[in-house]
């Protein structure tokens, strides 16, 4: 990133030279509109290439966030899981999405874990309503 603003102030101080030189009389309007068009072209390619960046980076961020969350919402079930029954661990297992595939020589498990953790208040409060529902 800091290249690019460090380019985008190299432009700005070219742009200032080429008004200055326009001002002296040393170039004509062709030749100023030509050249800033050069730098003005310049300049907005790299202002998107920034903005990529920063939402590629902010992207990155919130991708940790939800990794972060998904590793605090394992530990809190790992630590209550010792309390579970058979039902609750099967209950688990379906709240994951838990698929197993196999052509009966190799043998593969997929679950979706959930990303968005803290749209939830308490994972495991819901998970005794959860619970307590499932056994009536």
């Amino acid at each position: 990133m800091e290249p690019i603003e460090a380019t985008l102030a190299r432009l700005a101080k070219q742009e200032q030279r080429m008004i200055g030189v326009y001002r002296l009389g040393e170039f004509d309007d062709a030749t100023l509109d030509a050249e800033h068009a050069v730098v003005r072209n310049e300049r907005v390619r790299l202002t998107a290439k920034r903005d990529a960046l920063s939402e590629r980076l902010a992207q990155h961020q919130a991708a940790t966030r939800s990794l972060e969350s998904v590793a605090a919402y394992c530990e809190q079930v790992r630590r209550q899981l010792c309390t579970f029954d058979y039902a609750d661990r099967r209950l688990a297992v379906e709240a994951l999405g838990t698929r197993v595939i196999t052509d009966f020589k190799t043998w593969r498990v997929e679950a979706a874990l959930p990303l968005m953790l803290e749209l939830i208040p308490n994972h495991l409060e819901g998970w005794e309503s959860i619970r307590q529902t499932r056994r009536r």
